[in-house]
């Protein structure tokens, strides 16, 4: 069970894993006369700011590098990412 600060919705979460970030619940497909494509940001996060949790899905993708358990990675810290990659799926 998550405790209050784990619950606060003004922290930034994370993944590790391209499959959980990249479910539709998280990244909407979007339409376009070229095709659908998915979009989702890449980050380096600072070692030590951020707790784990596992996934809030109800239906977690599989991830084979990924536990289960440390499928949300969050933080209420700011100052603490590194935007260095947009990844782009043609679906």
């Amino acid at each position: 069970m998550l405790d209050e600060e784990q619950r606060d919705p003004y922290q930034i979460f994370t993944s590790p894993s391209i499959a959980y970030v990249s479910h539709p619940a998280y990244a909407e497909p979007i339409r376009s006369r070229l095709g659908t494509f998915t979009f989702v940001l890449q980050f380096r996060i600072q070692p030590g700011s951020f707790r784990t949790g596992a996934s809030t899905l109800r239906e977690t993708p599989e991830d084979h590098y990924v536990d289960q358990s440390e499928m949300e990675w969050f933080t209420p810290r700011h100052g603490v990412h590194l935007l260095y990659g947009i990844l782009v799926k043609k679906n």
